[in-house]
């Protein structure tokens, strides 16, 4: 377990620009300025995934849970010290890259929904909500698709509620979750618990 969480900066810098981004994408949409075209290919449309997307999506959703669970302690080990993983005869480079895959085409998939700009924040900001709570890789990865998930849920209601774009009100829920958790962090660390 980890005595002190630190956040890179990085990560600051990613959840301010996914904040912005979400937020133009709603005012963008309200004030009614945006193109059409351009507003589907930069900012997504959960409206245009076809039947045959969602089973990809969820075809590859399986494939990463299944990779996850067979080589869960080889993955741990890598991420927590990957000489000593290459001196226990696991081979790093596959790892990596077939994370690094599967990553890649999780976003690519994202993209017709979060558009360009959001689909970053789909995969950055469930996982940087875990961090802040989570006390081990298993719970991280857990609470991140639980994020995931619920951000999902939540930003589809509020865009069905708002009429604001679904992408947007997503990426929204997941910087609110997100500063809630750091809230419920930053008390946790001050009261020493």
């Amino acid at each position: 377990m980890m005595e002190r969480k630190n956040l890179p900066s990085d990560t600051i810098l990613s959840l301010f620009f996914s904040f912005g981004t979400a937020l133009a994408v709603i005012i963008l949409s309200l004030s009614g300025s945006l193109g059409q075209e351009i507003y589907s290919y930069l900012f997504g449309s959960i409206l245009t995934v076809s039947e045959m997307e969602l089973y990809l999506s969820f075809a590859i959703f399986i494939l990463s849970l299944l990779i996850f669970k067979l080589k869960y302690d080889d993955l741990f080990l890598v991420l927590f010290n990957e000489e000593i993983a290459r001196l226990r005869g696991i081979n790093t480079s596959f790892l990596n890259y077939m994370f690094v895959l599967l990553a890649g085409i999780n976003i690519v998939l994202s993209i017709k929904v979060a558009g360009l700009l959001l689909s970053a924040s789909f995969v950055a900001l469930p996982s940087m909500t875990a961090l802040l709570i989570a006390n081990s890789f298993f719970q991280t990865f857990l609470l991140s698709a639980m994020f995931a998930f619920l951000s999902v849920i939540f930003g589809i209601f509020v865009s069905l509620i708002y009429n604001i774009p679904p992408s947007g009100s997503i990426v929204m829920i997941m910087v609110l979750l997100f500063l809630l958790s750091f809230a419920i962090y930053t008390v946790k660390t001050r009261k020493g618990l």
